[in-house]
């Protein structure tokens, strides 16, 4: 599968895709999309970004799909739809989507302990007696934080990852765990610092 190297798609990107899905849903034949090719390849080489795919969906229908520039830093290997590559952040307004319609349906709390939702559990050794609710962690204020070394040695391509989430979770939060440490926390109460304010706040 290819690796791909790849950096945010840029905000006019996203932007040109949202206008030319009403104006494609709305002609009987496919408009080109040669001005959107373009612009598309102009909005790459601002953002320095190597290769991406993108769609446009109409009534839950693909009426557009498309690969640009290349999967790989040699430049052998054309970027397509069927490209694997890593997510990353794009994940995090699907998870939002989800657990909101959990919350409608009654099956989660947005302010209770997340605790109550583990099969371990989570505790912020700088402040042990701190309740942390799903709250926090969508807003980013939880006083978990990020260790960008465990992170870099827990990335796996090719594939599924041969260490399960919630094993990776709880090695990375339960006291034992390997990549347990007082590191994987602000000290701060949650609610009161963005994990983005990290280096800012000295942590």
């Amino acid at each position: 599968m290819d690796r791909p190297s790849l950096r945010a798609i840029s905000p006019g990107v996203i932007l040109a895709l949202a206008s030319w899905a009403p104006l494609h849903a709305q002609t009987a034949a496919a408009p080109t999309s040669t001005a959107l090719d373009s612009l598309i390849a102009a909005e790459m080489a601002g953002a320095g970004i190597m290769g991406m795919a993108a769609a446009v969906l109409v009534d839950r229908e693909v009426v557009w799909i498309q690969g640009y520039g290349f999967a790989d830093p040699g430049r052998t290997r054309a970027f397509s739809p069927g490209t694997v590559m890593n997510v990353g952040s794009v994940a995090k307004p699907v998870t939002g989507v989800a657990v909101m319609q959990l919350v409608q349906a009654g099956s989660l709390d947005l302010l209770e302990d997340i605790n109550r939702y583990l099969p371990f559990r989570v505790t912020n050794p700088h402040r042990p007696e701190d309740r942390i609710t799903l709250w926090h962690l969508a807003t980013h204020t939880s006083g978990i934080t990020d260790r960008w070394e465990v992170y870099a040695d827990a990335y796996h391509y090719g594939g599924d990852s041969p260490v399960p989430l919630g094993a990776f979770l709880e090695d990375h939060f339960v006291e034992g765990g390997k990549h347990h440490s007082d590191a994987n926390f602000l000290d701060a109460a949650p609610g009161t610092l963005r994990e983005s304010r990290r280096a800012e706040s000295g942590s």
